[in-house]
């Protein structure tokens, strides 16, 4: 179970890494290019991963220590944290830090290619379908997983075998 120690620790890194990520100036212009440069590809606007990732998370710490944990419990913990994330993105908590990012990486003319490229036809197409894909992309990255790990289990089996190692092989669920 998480100690309100450790989650006093946990908020005060987060504390001091973000005063010193404000003492950070970026030019004005560069930093409304990346503003803009956000909220054109939508990253700037994508709180309720955020809410949902954090309530998932938090409902998980809880269940540990609670494991008869009411739905009503949890009803509350995702509201309340949806309630926090859409008040931080407000007040632009974790965007001030990925403004930062974005200035480390790149000139404002870079950003302006990357807007102009945004706003064309085919980048406004990917804004569109990016999330689409990237789902897509990681359910294939899932299944190929599961079609290789044979594979690499037996090849790692193989090699341990022939250098003498001997390991029990972890039967899978079912097996």
């Amino acid at each position: 179970m998480v100690s309100r120690s450790h989650l006093i620790a946990i908020a005060l890194t987060m504390v001091c890494f973000s005063a010193a990520a404000q003492d950070q100036e970026i030019d004005p212009a560069k930093l409304a290019t990346i503003k803009e440069l956000m909220k054109i590809t939508g990253a700037s606007s994508n709180s309720q991963q955020f809410s949902d990732a954090f309530s998932q998370q938090f409902v998980s710490v809880l269940k540990l220590g609670n494991p008869q944990i009411s739905d009503r419990a949890i009803s509350i913990v995702e509201e309340e944290v949806s309630k926090l994330v859409e008040e931080e993105f407000a007040g632009e908590s974790l965007q001030r830090l990925i403004y930062l990012i974005y200035a480390r990486y790149f000139t404002l003319e870079d950003l302006n290619g990357l807007v102009a490229f945004n706003r064309s036809p085919v980048g406004t197409k990917a804004n569109r379908v990016m999330p689409q894909l990237m789902e897509d992309s990681l359910d294939a990255a899932q299944i190929w997983s599961q079609e290789i790990t044979p594979k690499i289990s037996a090849r790692v089996l193989k090699r341990l075998e022939e250098e003498g190692i001997k390991v029990r092989a972890r039967s899978s669920p079912g097996q």
